[in-house]
């Protein structure tokens, strides 16, 4: 076989935004390129083409820049046998290939990359396939049983009784919102809170009190201040991060994930469902609901929609696709959500 190194699981794909409003046009119709479409950036034609038809570009340089903005791509319809220079789609998040492509790509590949694929939970029915079949003889199948989120809190709860201790469910939720699905660092700050608690029950504030001096846990209450819209504190506390090393991808992963829930919210409130049944089914504990309540009422979901798109902007500036201080737009957006009104934030 001539792919060497190979590691198949499927598609993986990070959606941006939420709710039916960040729904993107669909790219240019296939057959509106014509013939016009140049063959100048990538090994493969049928990958140049389904670039430019997203791109809606049919000639011209494809620059690394204009490349960054490309964050889905269906290839589906076009024939691929040669996947080289995917790794310009810095921001790429979704990539569709049919079938017969996947299998084509096998058959006619020499590369000596180590292609990832990831997806969710893949049924009998579907390794069934041809395609899936090509993908586990070529390389490797991992299955990764992962827990959902909803059910960690649980999973908390029955590590705790390991060491004897029960833990609050609310204590047990905080744990398992700011872990955020990584089971090795709940298993640690199980560990930790089983040491440092000498009774046989864990409380919120004992959850509190024993990580407060954790960088990690201050982002965490970073975004809590940003929620509430206490925007000094934001400045003090991001100020601190920094100081301390932090990375600013780090703060920026912590917020969005808060960001597109709330979100979500505000779209299911404006519709008509009550707030206090949209906060049970998205599990905001006790001492979230004031937070999260406050941002609710500053921001509509068209507004928190916006914001979402600016978050875009400061992902490409993470990630180096656009040259900006990280840490200065970082800011910039913490005050936007946390209501201070500014004059300008940069473009794409």
């Amino acid at each position: 076989m001539p792919i060497t190194r190979f590691h198949s699981l499927l598609l993986a794909a990070l959606l941006w935004g939420c709710g039916t409003d960040q729904t993107a046009p669909p790219p240019a119709p296939i057959s509106s390129l014509g013939d016009l479409v140049e063959h100048t950036t990538f090994a493969d034609e049928g990958l140049e083409r389904a670039v430019r038809v997203a791109l809606n570009q049919p000639r011209g340089p494809l620059t690394d820049e204009t490349l960054a903005d490309l964050d889905t791509l269906d290839a589906s319809q076009h024939a691929i046998g040669d996947l080289s220079g995917i790794g310009r789609l810095t921001a790429l998040r979704r990539l569709t290939l049919g079938a017969n492509a996947l299998v084509d790509y096998l058959s006619r590949s020499d590369s000596e990359d180590i292609l990832l694929i990831t997806s969710d939970k893949i049924d009998k029915r579907i390794q069934q396939g041809r395609w899936f079949k090509a993908l586990d003889a070529a390389g490797v199948t991992i299955q990764i049983w992962s827990i959902e989120q909803a059910r960690l809190p649980a999973w908390i709860k029955q590590r705790m009784q390991s060491y004897q201790k029960s833990i609050d469910s609310d204590a047990a939720s905080l744990i398992a919102e700011r872990v955020e699905g990584n089971l090795l660092a709940a298993r640690q700050e199980i560990d930790k809170l089983a040491l440092l608690v000498d009774g046989d029950k864990v409380s919120l504030k004992d959850v509190m009190d024993a990580v407060s001096d954790s960088s990690r846990f201050e982002v965490f209450d970073l975004v809590e201040s940003c929620l509430s819209g206490n925007s000094e504190r934001v400045a003090r506390m991001l100020r601190g991060l920094k100081g301390e090393g932090a990375e600013p991808m780090s703060i920026f992963g912590a917020l969005m994930w808060e960001i597109r829930r709330v979100c979500s919210m505000s779209h299911q409130i404006e519709r008509g469902t009550p707030q206090d049944k949209v906060f049970a089914e998205y599990r905001v504990w006790q001492q979230r609901k004031h937070a999260t309540s406050s941002i609710l009422q500053r921001h509509s979901a068209r507004q928190l929609q916006v914001l979402l798109q600016r978050a875009s902007i400061v992902d490409k500036v993470m990630k180096g696709a656009i040259r900006a201080n990280a840490w200065d737009l970082l800011e910039n957006f913490l005050f936007r959500i946390a209501g201070v009104r500014l004059q300008s934030f940069p473009k794409q």
